[in-house]
């Protein structure tokens, strides 16, 4: 069995337990066979260690660990052979094979488990982060535009109040003398309500006073009629 872990490495966990003797030891009639087959067993136990230092997984297999695991299936099998065999675990050790029963395999598993865990908890904050970034470019993008924006707004709204004061100060002035001189027109500028209130409050702000707001206000729709009875003689 292959265990991956993060980062692209692999455990080999043996599982090739040798169990003749261990059954021998239980269909064993008598004492003396039991300890035959005890010590038999320790023995091939620990055959079976040097066996997988000598198969040398950490070479063959790529990106392995330091280190090869023996899985026994059963918590007897390793306190038998410990009982002949007390350095088993010692030697096995220094041969780089981790002898393991259900429940510390079970662990190395969980452990390996939380490392892929903590794998995915960096990678999604990695995401988070480039996310992130993504946005805080987006951000500055429109705090750019924004900028840009207000800046033509500024300028829109200064040459707009230039372009008002101009009306008010000399072209609504310069109308007023006009009106006053006897000047007609053929066209008003008065074409609704909201526009006729807006000429009265350029003409105030010019200097205009009521009389000459309505005295221009009549003049216009005079010079309506006029022009309109002209198109109808011209037909």
């Amino acid at each position: 069995m292959i265990v991956r872990m993060p980062g692209g490495r692999k455990i080999a966990v043996d599982s090739k337990t040798p169990m003749v003797h261990f059954l021998s030891y239980i269909d064993a009639s008598t004492d003396d066979d039991r300890q035959t087959a005890l010590v038999n067993h320790g023995r091939s136990v620990r055959k079976h260690v040097g066996d997988l230092a000598k198969t040398d997984y950490m070479q063959r297999l790529a990106e392995s660990p330091d280190f090869v695991v023996m899985f026994l299936p059963n918590e007897s099998f390793l306190a038998m052979a410990l009982e002949k065999e007390p350095a088993l675990m010692e030697e096995a050790l220094k041969k780089k094979v981790l002898v393991a029963t259900p429940g510390t395999l079970i662990g190395l598993l969980k452990v390996v488990q939380f490392g892929w865990s903590e794998q995915k908890i960096a990678q999604n904050a990695q995401r988070i982060a480039d996310e992130g970034s993504k946005l805080n470019g987006e951000i500055v993008t429109f705090l750019a535009d924004f900028a840009k924006l207000s800046l033509a707004l500024d300028t829109v709204n200064e040459a707009f109040g230039n372009s008002r004061r101009r009306v008010e100060n000399q072209i609504a002035r310069s109308s007023l003398n006009l009106t006053d001189l006897g000047a007609k027109n053929r066209l008003s500028l008065i074409k609704g309500k909201k526009v006729a209130g807006e000429v009265a409050n350029i003409l105030k702000a010019a200097g205009a006073d009521e009389d000459e707001i309505k005295q221009t206000e009549v003049q216009e729709q005079l010079a309506l009629v006029a022009a309109s009875g002209e198109d109808e003689s011209d037909e």
